[in-house]
């Protein structure tokens, strides 16, 4: 289970869905779990966060490729690659 995974209130953005760094720091912690459990058949995380709207949390984990078990659970399947080597910069 991915229980927390939130940025301090200096650098947080107010919409999740925006925050760049939380994307990045998310992925970085979903990969080291997948790594470190490798035969996980799936992640499951809380459908909401005490920080943001219920609504906007659940569009983040949306992106993030989860989608809803119940009312209180996301999951998904793990990606079985390093998640932040899918990651790239737009150098153009």
């Amino acid at each position: 289970m991915f229980w927390e995974c939130l940025l301090d209130d200096w650098c947080r953005q107010e919409v999740p869905t925006r925050d760049a760094l939380l994307h990045r720091n998310w992925l970085t912690v979903e990969s080291l779990l997948v790594e470190s459990l490798p035969d996980a058949e799936q992640i499951v995380t809380p459908s909401w966060e005490d920080a943001c709207r219920r609504e906007a949390w659940q569009a983040f984990l949306r992106d993030q490729g989860y989608e809803p078990e119940s009312p209180a659970v996301y999951r998904k399947q793990p990606a079985r690659e390093k998640a932040y080597k899918n990651m790239s910069i737009d150098k153009s």
